[in-house]
């Protein structure tokens, strides 16, 4: 019996060694992971950058071409400018022209701040975390298309805006799209850019390719690597986007925009029940088309560290 006691006491003591080994060998895992993702999402914003600054480079060159086109078609009376969204290089949309201006532009801009639940300052006051800058917001309310005069449908001409927000005008983003700069440069930019190849070969170049961990190898698996926001498994195949547009009065440019919210009420009829009037309130949101920064970015898994003896 005392054998056999001896045996058991053994067995049970093995197992407890080898069960701590293995939690700490986790522990530890948990712990290379969490630093190898770190390293990866530097690398993997260092390949980003060079895509963003190509980015930069097309936009000024869309921007340039967008205020050239306004001052060319709306800014010749100096008396009376006309407010216009022009469509962004490569659009499809038209461009929309208000037929009077605005009476005011009112934008907003809100800061995304995160409570600590249960923690509190030495004051008393709840733990505050910075979230995120929202982009700008413009609302132009009150806006009035009217074709008494003419008797035409007013409702075909406020065609474009029932366009930009209307899916089946929307545009695809991962068309590469090339622009050529008053310079005579070729810029060249796809809004989905990142490629999970050449991010795994610089993995496989890096010092996270020789990962050693108490006696174990590691292998390392990007688990999913694409640009934030996109989630290739559940979108659909054709992703589209509402089309971007540049609200240009005067000498201003004042956002690079989507049509975020459109209403409109018809409030004048000819006899004959055709529309001559529309009154239209707009909701302009700021847009960046720009590559998705891993840093600034929610935090996300890159590195999926398994380890094999």
């Amino acid at each position: 019996m005392a054998t056999s006691s001896s045996s058991s006491s053994s067995s049970i003591s093995s197992s407890l060694v080898s069960g701590v080994g293995t939690s700490l060998l986790s522990a530890a895992t948990e712990v290379v992971a969490a630093g190898a993702d770190i390293v990866a999402t530097q690398l993997a914003d260092e390949l980003a950058q060079a895509e963003d600054e190509e980015y930069e480079a097309f936009e000024a060159a869309a921007q340039s071409q967008a205020e050239l086109l306004y001052a060319q078609q709306f800014g010749t009376d100096e008396r009376l400018v006309k407010a216009a969204l022009i469509p962004r290089t490569g659009e499809t949309a038209p461009t929309i022209q208000f037929m009077f201006n605005p009476t005011d532009l009112q934008f907003s801009r809100s800061v995304s701040i995160e409570m600590v639940n249960g923690a509190r300052t030495f004051r008393g006051l709840p733990k505050v975390n910075f979230g995120f800058v929202e982009p700008y917001e413009l609302k132009l309310s009150g806006l009035v298309f009217d074709t008494y005069e003419s008797g035409a449908d007013v409702y075909e001409l406020i065609a474009p805006l029932r366009a930009a927000v209307d899916f089946s005008s929307f545009q695809d983003p991962f068309e590469e799209q090339t622009i050529t700069d008053e310079n005579g440069n070729t810029h060249t930019y796809s809004e989905r850019t990142q490629d999970a190849n050449d991010f795994l070969s610089v993995m496989t170049d890096s010092a996270l390719s020789n990962i050693s961990l108490g006696g174990f190898t590691a292998s390392i698996d990007v688990a999913g690597f694409s640009e934030y926001g996109t989630d290739f498994s559940t979108q659909a195949l054709e992703m589209r986007r509402p089309p971007v547009y540049y609200f240009i009065w005067g000498e201003h440019n004042y956002m690079r925009c989507m049509i975020k919210d459109l209403s409109f009420k018809l409030t004048m009829f000819l006899p004959n029940g055709r529309p001559v009037r529309a009154m239209v309130d707009l909701s302009l949101q700021e847009v960046d088309l720009g590559v998705a920064s891993h840093s600034l970015s929610e935090r996300k898994q890159i590195v999926d560290l398994s380890y094999s003896s």
